[in-house]
């Protein structure tokens, strides 16, 4: 949403993660996973990367660099896409910065 901070994208992005998650250690993981076309059927250990991109102006941008929630042998790691706010008038070049 437009007026959405960093952090309750954040919130939301690993609201996100933890259902995959959850999809995937479920009886139909395989499913999911060939769904996805994912060839793996690994289902222990793996890392899901939880991503927000959102439009910034003058706020300061919260470094979700590599910070990691560990899920027993999973981990869920967040990163960001700081879009500049004019990506929203639909003019000009899109611009912007990731860690990702």
């Amino acid at each position: 949403e437009r007026n959405e901070s960093f952090e309750e994208a954040m919130f939301q992005a690993i609201s996100y993660a933890v259902f995959v998650r959850e999809l995937l250690k479920s009886s139909a993981g395989s499913m999911w996973m060939q769904i996805w076309g994912m060839n793996s059927k690994k289902t222990d250990g793996i890392t899901i990367n939880a991503v927000v991109a959102i439009p910034i102006s003058n706020e300061v941008v919260p470094d979700f660099h590599r910070q990691k929630i560990l899920l027993e042998n999973d981990i869920i790691e967040l990163h960001y896409m700081a879009l500049k706010k004019d990506v929203l008038s639909g003019e000009g070049a899109v611009y912007f910065e990731t860690k990702l």
